[in-house]
């Protein structure tokens, strides 16, 4: 009923606009012109009338909640965020790798790099196969650098071992995302020994020499990364007395986290894994020993083990702590 009246209204609005009588216009015509703006002075009115009718009054004082207007649209509410994560795993070719699908959250998605695979297809290329999990580590964030998921974590290709306090996929199913998100990097081990709180005292240009002797790995790694500082971070990145992370070379990363530096960074480290010509065990452990200091930029990152296991992973003695 509204929108006839209102279409009537703009036709004669618009009879009126197009009727100006001129001076040679009869007496008669003045007098039509006139009635024509009387009607329409009276349809305006009777149509202001209708809407005030059709508005529901205001009740005990406030607003009637009906009182809207044609546009006031409702809005569904914000679609939740898909979250995406990658398991990086470097293994052998004939490696069995099943233990994955026990993960139970399906937005993890295994990212295999096969490093004894001559060929590699493009999404998990590496130039050379050295520095034990560390070329695979660094390629993978090379080759995703863009299109990095949310979460990604770095694993080797076993389940168990010495170096984790439980089956892996117990320690992916446990993890709490939100406690993630507040650091950025977390070590999927919490016990300090070894790694905690600064097992690596460095000497910047320290003169010693590599000794090839597998009881003096940690003094090797020592001076290899004091020695290789710059040519890792940067000739403006001044050399820390010391580091420490929790060990062992499995850990987590958010896509924040990763891009704390840039792809140029990352494929520095990596030329330098490719030019070295340190054995791979020992090129290998310095990146074991740097990880936590690539991903936050902190030389020391030992968070309680208590804070550690309850705060990432659930696994409190008594109420959650939270994370620092």
């Amino acid at each position: 009923m509204h929108t006839y009246l209102e279409a009537q209204k703009r036709r004669c609005d618009i009879q009126f606009l197009r009727f100006r009588p001129s001076r040679s216009i009869s007496k008669t015509f003045s007098i039509a012109a006139l009635s024509l703006f009387t009607f329409c002075i009276a349809l305006q009115l009777y149509i202001n009338g209708l809407r005030e009718a059709s508005t529901p009054a205001a009740v005990d004082g406030h607003e009637s909640p009906y009182n809207t207007t044609m546009t006031e649209v409702e809005t569904a509410p914000p679609v939740p965020k898909q979250l995406t994560g990658a398991v990086v795993v470097p293994a052998s070719r004939i490696a069995e790798l099943e233990w994955v699908s026990e993960i139970q959250d399906p937005m993890w998605k295994l990212h295999r790099y096969n490093y004894d695979d001559p060929s590699p297809p493009p999404e998990t290329h590496f130039p050379v196969n050295k520095g034990q999990e560390a070329m695979m580590y660094l390629s993978y964030v090379i080759n995703n650098y863009d299109s990095l998921p949310d979460y990604s974590i770095f694993l080797h290709g076993h389940r168990t071992s010495w170096h984790q306090e439980e089956d892996i996929v117990e320690s992916i199913n446990s993890l709490r995302l939100s406690a993630v998100d507040d650091v950025g990097y977390i070590s999927l081990r919490c016990i300090w020994d070894p790694g905690c709180p600064e097992e690596m005292k460095l000497i910047e240009n320290d003169p010693a020499e590599l000794v090839v002797d597998s009881t003096k790995d940690r003094q090797n790694t020592m001076h290899l990364i004091g020695k290789s500082w710059k040519s890792l971070f940067g000739n403006n990145t001044a050399t820390p007395k010391a580091i420490g992370a929790p060990c062992c070379a499995q850990f987590m990363a958010t896509r924040k986290a990763i891009h704390i530096r840039s792809k140029a960074e990352y494929e520095r480290m990596r030329q330098w894994l490719v030019d070295t010509e340190v054995v791979d065990h020992l090129s290998g452990m310095l990146f074991e020993k740097l990880w936590a200091y690539i991903f936050t930029k902190e030389a020391i990152r030992c968070p309680s083990e208590e804070q550690c296991k309850c705060g990432y992973f659930g696994r409190c003695a008594s109420e959650p702590a939270i994370p620092g």
